[in-house]
């Protein structure tokens, strides 16, 4: 993200609510090593290519179209 973490920035993308002390214990491991963990963040982030985005929206698309079919087979009476 290119931003130094502070609590309400940890707070913010934290996926459950956080205690003071689990902040101040992940900005303290982040200020002795912050190249390690900017660097891990690049080399996990998905690749993805516009190829495979319209492969996955056809087959959401299909998808859609199948549900819809059985909805109205469901709906009939």
């Amino acid at each position: 993200m290119g931003k130094k973490p502070s609590v309400a920035l940890i707070r913010q993308y934290a996926d459950r609510s956080l205690a003071i002390p689990e902040i101040v214990k992940a900005l303290q491991s982040w200020k002795v090593s912050p190249a390690l963990s900017i660097e891990e963040e690049q080399t996990t982030a998905p690749s993805t290519t516009e190829s495979s985005l319209e492969a996955r929206v056809s087959t959401l698309e299909t998808l859609v179209a199948q549900l819809s079919a059985q909805l109205e087979a469901l709906h009939k009476p």
